[in-house]
């Protein structure tokens, strides 16, 4: 079982790796990619994504493929951690 922490943690890498994804493709990344840079099963990724749904960190249209985006609360929480790790 993960901590509030490591949850925290790990939402930031998915937002990090959907921020990357939309900046050099122009579309979100996929479950598998995420899976792989993140070392986790693709099960683990969807259970973080449907947490980070239901906490209002991103949003998807589940009749659409690569439909993933990061809502304002997603942004701001990407923000404050990039912010923390520049005050570092």
């Amino acid at each position: 079982m993960l901590t509030p922490k490591q949850w925290r943690d790990r939402y930031i890498q998915i937002l990090t790796l959907i921020d990357q994804s939309l900046n050099s493709r122009g579309c979100p990344p996929t479950l598998e990619s995420m899976s792989t840079s993140l070392y986790l099963s693709k099960a683990s990724v969807q259970v973080a994504l449907v947490h980070m749904q239901r906490a209002g960190l991103v949003n998807w249209d589940r009749h659409r493929p690569q439909s993933l985006w990061v809502t304002t609360d997603g942004f701001r929480l990407y923000e404050e951690a990039t912010d923390d790790d520049a005050k570092k």
